[in-house]
């Protein structure tokens, strides 16, 4: 059987493995193909493009500055978060914006958090109708500068 000492390490090891793991796919809840579904099959690149485009995920970004919104998707809906990592100014071009959120999608279909050209990018689909995804704060990008 297992020693004390080896209880103890496994018990150890147990409780750091959802610390190692925080970034990465979600395992359980909603889909990016139900998503995509409830939106009427428009495809996984117009709804990157929505996050990235009128979503606001593209552009500049200040220190540490995010955008947050939600897609509604009728019975299902999508939260997400984009943040500058850097501690400097940064602009997240349009096309690695996309190429980040589809590699998210097509990798992780309930969703993830991970770290892509020095933003962090936060996909996650959901149950329920649009839910809106409140802002840290009121703070405007130009408070930022």
């Amino acid at each position: 059987m297992f020693s004390k000492y080896q209880l103890c390490v496994i018990a150890y090891l147990a409780a750091a493995i959802p610390a190692t793991s925080a970034l990465g796919c979600y395992s359980r809840g909603p889909t990016w193909d139900q998503v995509n579904v409830q939106r009427g099959n428009e495809g996984f690149p117009v709804i990157a493009k929505e996050i990235c485009g009128t979503g606001g995920g593209a552009g500049d970004y200040p220190a540490n500055y995010e955008v947050e919104g939600c897609l509604a998707g009728g019975d299902v809906h999508a939260n997400y978060k984009i943040k500058n990592n850097l501690n400097a100014y940064s602009a997240l071009d349009y096309s690695k914006c996309i190429d980040s959120v589809l590699t998210e999608m097509f990798a992780c279909s309930h969703g993830s958090e991970q770290n892509h050209v020095g933003f962090f990018f936060y996909l996650d689909p959901n149950d329920g109708g649009k839910w809106y995804f409140p802002p840290d704060s009121e703070r405007s990008k130009a408070d930022y500068f």
